[in-house]
């Protein structure tokens, strides 16, 4: 007896020690997270299943107080953003998630039936973090409420106008329902993300513009069948600014069109931001693309985040700082000299009726006569004609001037050591200028225009003088 009495004190002992205990470790601060309470038998029903093709629009009123409508039209089953003075159009695919979602939400867990107002106030209705009007073509609307407080498995409570039923969202469901209107918007700058190879980017593209610190630099792509009339040599994308020139595809493709594919802005960040300098926007890179069927848009291009990791950008005509997570952007401070080719210029012989030389201070004049009906040519050096063999060689030896080099000089002042002007049949002309660097490197100036390139003496002595040489020592031009 004694024996039963003393383990009963024992346990009362215990439990008054492990209430005391829980009292010292009691917070009065209510978590913000909180565990649904137990429904019997998971008792489970529908929040809202209305017929889609019966609703014509959708307003979502958030607590910050931004309200915005989804509109349907009955006719083709399109939807519109509709709210206050937006910034993009929304896209269609997140429009038409939200929609679906919005009007049907069935089965969900039934989280109580009767709540009373402390529970509605513990399930956040005191201040909802989105209330939703669904409008049936009738005329009649659904009201639904969804609580700010989040529960166990990151869903939100929700109820229909002021019922008392509670249901439980899931996460993705409280995710959609919940998002802000930045979050529908249409902002892709360009879809190069929709094209899964570089080959399909290129196909799409018609015109890149890059404007950096550098200067501009402006890309055409050329059409198929156009190529397939130039010159050998000629690239898929032809240099238009600083200067006319051949682009080096290959590295078109690995150091620019590699990096546009990627490009993917996806975020709002500010909306009529109003110090453009804390994103690095005040003096941005400027991307400007035109495709085929495509209107075109430029990119501007301002900080990376590197904690964010990714790069604040705008796309001009929008009042909105952007941000990309997905964008590569080492084509920012590409060089014209950097992706060009080695050839400085490549024309066809038949279209040119002659070449000026001024070499070392001496005039050299190459007359040409094309004979379109046996494809004969003739030509004449400072009037003595001279082998149809030794006219292509000569001709060879003015395409011949590749760089060897990148510069950042300027321009020398002076006349240039050597020089070559092409007239062409139409009356064009294109000159080729070369200004002394020093004793072994000359700048090459193209069509007034700087390069940022330079040849050495002994590229120009093997490719161009020892052409000459060899005719005014009464030799035939080599081979090769």
């Amino acid at each position: 007896m004694r024996k039963s009495v003393l383990i009963t004190c024992i346990i009362a002992v215990l439990l008054l020690s492990a209430g005391i205990v829980f009292l010292m470790l009691w917070d009065d601060e209510p978590e913000v997270m909180i565990e649904t309470p137990p429904v019997e038998a998971a008792q489970t029903a529908d929040l809202i299943r209305e017929s889609r093709e019966y609703v014509v629009s959708i307003t979502f009123t958030p607590n910050d107080g931004t309200e915005y409508t989804i509109l349907h039209n009955a006719d083709d089953g399109g939807l519109e953003l509709n709210v206050a003075d937006p910034i993009f159009s929304g896209e269609q695919s997140a429009l038409r998630s939200l929609f679906n979602q919005a009007v049907s939400l069935p089965n969900l867990t039934v989280v109580t039936e009767d709540a009373d107002d402390e529970q509605l106030a513990m399930f956040g209705f005191n201040n909802p973090d989105m209330s939703v009007s669904v409008a049936r073509d009738d005329g009649t609307t659904v009201e639904i409420e969804i609580g700010n407080v989040q529960a166990v498995g990151q869903g939100r409570f929700a109820r229909l106008g002021n019922s008392r039923e509670v249901f439980l969202l899931s996460g993705h469901q409280s995710a959609v329902m919940t998002q802000s209107v930045e979050q529908l918007y249409d902002i892709a700058f360009f879809p190069f993300w929709e094209y899964h190879a570089i080959e399909s980017a290129v196909l799409a593209l018609e015109n890149i513009i890059i404007e950096n610190d550098r200067g501009i630099i402006e890309l055409r792509r050329r059409a198929e069948e156009e190529i397939a009339d130039l010159p050998l040599g000629s690239s898929s994308f032809q240099i238009l600014q600083p200067t006319v020139a051949e682009a080096n595809d290959s590295i078109i493709e690995r150091v620019i069109l590699q990096d546009l594919i990627s490009i993917r802005p996806t975020d709002v960040v500010s909306v009529r931001p109003t110090d453009l300098s804390a994103y690095g926007l005040d003096s941005p890179v400027r991307l400007t693309i035109e495709a085929y069927d495509w209107h075109g848009a430029t990119l501007l291009i301002g900080n990376a985040d590197h904690d964010r990791g990714g790069r604040f950008v705008m796309i001009e005509g929008y009042d909105a700082v952007l941000f990309d997570y997905f964008g590569e952007y080492e084509f920012l401070n590409i060089s014209f000299a950097q992706i060009r080719t080695g050839h400085m210029w490549l024309y066809h012989i038949e279209e040119i009726a002659s070449i000026t030389f001024m070499l070392d201070g001496a005039t050299r004049i190459l007359r040409m006569e094309h004979n379109p009906d046996d494809e004969s040519l003739r030509g004449w050096l400072d009037d003595t004609e001279i082998s149809e063999t030794n006219v292509r060689r000569l001709y060879t030896g003015a395409l011949l001037i590749a760089p060897n080099g990148e510069t950042d000089a300027p321009i020398p002042s002076g006349d240039p050591m050597y020089s070559i002007t092409i007239y062409f049949a139409d009356g064009d002309t294109r000159t080729l200028e070369l200004y002394q660097l020093n004793d072994s490197q000359f700048m090459i100036v193209l069509n007034g225009e700087n390069t940022e390139l330079f040849i050495t003496r002994m590229s120009l002595q093997i490719n161009l003088l020892s052409r000459f040489e060899a005719l005014d020592a009464g030799r035939d031009i080599p081979a090769g």
